[in-house]
């Protein structure tokens, strides 16, 4: 998102700097000439504020679009009693009370938004769900917080979407194709989506590919071995392009049990492909227009989510692309601009 926003910028003739605080992340090399990429090198995100101050200090940007928790907290050190101070503005981009549950560091971090986000000029959150979530736990004034959504649908959907799905197999006469895209990851719930895929395959031929990494693969692999399920499902790894996987599938799935927006959803209303999706908070509700573009389902509740499955498979396809055009980045850039003073 960072990216897009910061290219776009770039476009309409604004000087733009994205500032990586910590360590190399990743995308980087989507960064395009026209930004300029500076790398502050410390050696984790919550060291940076010294150094992100001298930057401010120096360059005296007229405005600050930051991101994720500890890089918002950062920001909002960092700009402290600058003489030349820019317009600060956050993005938050989860649901605060559901990302920053356990452990001490998240602990720390709660109290400590708690704490600074008053200082921001403005904080924008993804979802009207998790702007309520964050207001309702930190106190900020309605006034304070807008609700932008993120910018999903990229300009060039369409050449993205035919290019070759290099990871699936040939396809099996008959058999349905079911995807489902995300991090590897507890928030993203895969375990319910496998046990009610258990469930599906019993009434009807189809196979799971599952694209994306994380901490959760082990317990993954093995709940499939636990289910019978070898060579029905498949752990397919990252995926940098996931359109073309979505356009050729029956079917996308989002099982998520919590989320702060949940951009593969639009991804897949773009791909054309039928939709089913948990009801967590926050964000598949307000895509999917309470239902209107897929169907939704309790969050953890495997058997409904299989009998969804079952009936969208049997279903009509939507064509969501309208949908999807409302979450493009020319749009999402004219919201941030408004709140950037820009």
């Amino acid at each position: 998102m960072s990216i897009a926003l910061a290219t776009e910028f770039a476009r309409r003739g604004f000087r733009v700097d994205v500032v990586v605080l910590g360590p190399a992340t990743t995308m980087l090399d989507q960064v395009p000439p026209t930004v300029r990429l500076i790398r502050l090198g410390a050696r984790r995100t919550s060291l940076a504020i010294g150094r992100l101050r001298r930057y401010l200090a120096r360059e005296r940007p007229s405005s600050v679009l930051s991101a994720a928790w500890e890089p918002n907290l950062v920001t909002l050190l960092a700009s402290l009693g600058l003489r030349f101070r820019p317009k600060v503005v956050l993005s938050v981009r989860n649901t605060f009370s559901l990302a920053l549950q356990g452990g001490i560091r998240r602990r720390l971090i709660r109290l400590a938004t708690r704490s600074l986000y008053p200082l921001a000029d403005h904080v924008a959150v993804v979802s009207k769900g998790a702007a309520a979530d964050l207001r309702r736990h930190t106190g900020l004034d309605a006034a304070q917080v807008s609700v932008i959504y993120n910018p999903a649908l990229p300009p060039d959907i369409e050449a993205l979407a035919s290019a070759p799905a290099e990871l699936f197999p040939p396809a099996t006469p008959g058999r349905a194709r079911i995807v489902t895209i995300g991090r590897l990851a507890p928030a993203k719930d895969q375990a319910n989506l496998i046990r009610a895929f258990a469930q599906l395959s019993a009434r009807c031929d189809a196979e799971l590919f599952i694209f994306g990494e994380g901490e959760m693969r082990s317990a993954l692999e093995q709940l499939v071995v636990e289910e019978g399920l070898q060579g029905r499902v498949t752990l397919a790894g990252a995926v940098k392009n996931p359109f073309p996987y979505m356009r050729q599938a029956d079917l996308f799935v989002f099982s998520s049990a919590w989320e702060g927006f949940g951009n593969v959803l639009i991804e897949a209303l773009a791909s054309g492909v039928r939709i089913v999706s948990t009801d967590c908070p926050h964000g598949p509700s307000e895509i999917l227009e309470g239902g209107k573009w897929g169907r939704l389902v309790p969050p953890g509740d495997s058997d409904a989510l299989a009998e969804a499955m079952h009936e969208a498979l049997s279903g009509p396809t939507v064509n969501g692309l309208a949908r999807a055009r409302q979450f493009t980045v020319e749009r999402i850039a004219d919201e941030y601009l408004k709140l950037l003073g820009e």
